[in-house]
């Protein structure tokens, strides 16, 4: 359970992860630019990055993400890399994800 107000469980994200605790929604995120996640990261994870809206290079290397998540991850459009390696997200999710974010390097 959090120790400090304000914090709240990201829904789908692993427990061990140290991001699982995150500041609620009536406080602004913090300027991430990167984030590596863990293999156990679902598609309600991906939601939770929604406002996060700063992240440029994001590593969903062997996460539980398949095509599901490609609305949410098409709004991160400062995105500048995306790591799909070992999702379960389709070459055509992958190809959707192209076309929405072009200025994105997504590597499969």
């Amino acid at each position: 359970m959090p120790t400090r107000p304000g914090l709240r469980k990201i829904p789908g994200w692993p427990p061990s992860s140290r991001l699982s605790w995150f500041f609620s929604a009536a406080s602004a995120p913090p300027p991430l630019r990167f984030l590596a996640t863990g293999a156990r990261l679902t598609d309600a994870g991906v939601a939770a990055l929604r406002g996060m809206t700063r992240i440029e290079e994001l590593d969903l290397t062997d996460a539980a993400v398949t095509d599901g998540a490609i609305n949410d991850l098409a709004t991160l459009t400062k995105m500048t890399k995306l790591v799909l390696r070992g999702t379960k997200i389709s070459g055509s999710g992958a190809a959707q994800l192209r076309r929405r974010l072009p200025d994105c390097e997504i590597e499969r």
